[in-house]
């Protein structure tokens, strides 16, 4: 896969889709500073080429994640702000953007109270990174990703044990198998648990992000009905 993707970019070296399969490539494999490069590229794709503001942001935050000392992606953030304030001067809309890169990663994700999600599928890489972030905004988490889980029966079983107490689950469909989500989903279901899958094509921690930023309010509201 890796070898076909890297010739596809030489080929087409601004190709944004071939630069985020190889950048969550390089994620899922630990290769952290070859991730970055990737998704470095593909924000000065999105910025300079596409002049696609908003794509730019989500790019950013994946970049934030990864490189959280890197102080040379805050001068990013300042040049996206001021072509954004040049759009608002000129009567066009413009995504807002925050004055601080850590505002860029929890803006608009509420405040949780102890919550607790199950998370399934993504990778180890995902979830070492993600369920820090997640635990400082008070939500409890127990996350089987991919490469961990297991196979089987006792794998099924282990996560099974862990919904029924759940508040909300969220399946990360591009990293697991339909042989374990579905019976996860569908037990989900009939416990009355919100679920949200969120697609093949979600990008990174931004994708996940979003996906949680969108899906946080019926997780809310289990919580505040009480689990049976």
């Amino acid at each position: 896969m890796e070898s076909l993707l890297v010739e596809e970019l030489k080929a087409y070296p601004q190709a944004l889709e071939v630069l985020f399969d190889l950048a969550e490539h390089y994620e899922a494999q630990g290769r952290w500073k070859e991730a970055a490069e990737h998704w470095q590229k593909a924000l000065e794709v999105a910025l300079y080429r596409e002049k696609d503001l908003a794509l730019a942001r989500e790019i950013l935050r994946n970049l934030f994640f990864l490189r959280p000392h890197d102080e040379s992606l805050a001068l990013y953030l300042e040049e996206l702000r001021a072509v954004g304030e040049g759009l608002k001067a000129l009567g066009e809309e413009a995504p807002h953007l925050p004055e601080a890169p850590r505002d860029l990663l929890e803006e608009d994700l509420p405040r949780f109270h102890g919550e607790h999600l199950v998370v399934v599928g993504g990778h180890t890489q995902l979830r070492s990174r993600l369920v820090p972030f997640l635990e400082g905004r008070g939500l409890r988490v127990d996350w089987y990703d991919a490469d961990t889980v297991g196979v089987g029966k006792e794998a099924l079983r282990r996560i099974l044990n862990r919904l029924e107490k759940a508040h909300g689950l969220m399946i990360v469909s591009s990293y697991v198998g339909h042989d374990l989500s579905e019976p996860v989903r569908l037990e989900a279901e009939r416990l009355g648990v919100p679920v949200h899958v969120i697609p093949g094509r979600a990008r990174g921690t931004t994708g996940f992000l979003r996906a949680l930023k969108q899906f946080a309010p019926e997780i809310l509201k289990r919580a505040l009905r009480g689990v049976e």
